[in-house]
């Protein structure tokens, strides 16, 4: 299933599942009030977001087997580069601290827990960190893990991976 029909599905999915009024919420107005092609879109980056964290937890796993013991943050660097991805780019982290955040994720049954457990913040201005600074600082690195902002998607259309060291 490419990209396109992952979208499509989920969309039809989602419209059984939840039904009319339910569905409708589920949506923010923003995205309604740009139209059919606003909302397709959004059902496009929802489904392009998910195949990122699947991607990117089977990658983890097979880190795990393979014994990596650290983890790099990798982004694809062009014009389309967020701030949090930039920022993120190259920063190391030990695989425990990539399995704690993992875990943590992966045990939550709802989005609002996901969102407590690994926010999506728009950079790192919060931890005093900029594009370059301390990749490597075993403090830093520690309080973006437990923070929960270390593994990708870090946003909707994320292109970013973690990559073995």
């Amino acid at each position: 299933m490419n990209k396109k029909q992952a979208s499509e599905f989920l969309k039809s999915e989602l419209t059984k599942k939840l039904g009319g009024s339910a569905f409708r919420t589920a949506i923010p107005d923003s995205v309604w009030e740009q139209g059919q092609k606003s909302v397709d879109n959004y059902f496009k980056m929802l489904s392009d977001t998910h195949m990122t964290l699947s991607r990117n937890y089977s990658q983890i796993v097979a880190m795990n087997e393979a014994r990596v013991t650290q983890v790099q943050f990798v982004a694809i660097m062009d014009r389309l580069t967020s701030v949090i991805c930039q920022e993120l780019d190259g920063r190391i982290w030990t695989i425990e601290q990539v399995n704690t955040v993992m875990d943590r994720m992966l045990q939550q049954e709802d989005v609002d827990g996901l969102k407590g457990v690994a926010p999506w913040p728009k950079d790192l201005s919060g931890f005093g960190l900029k594009a370059g600074e301390k990749l490597d600082d075993p403090l830093s690195s520690e309080a973006l893990a437990k923070a929960g902002v270390i593994i990708p998607p870090r946003h909707g259309a994320c292109r970013s991976s973690l990559q073995p060291l």
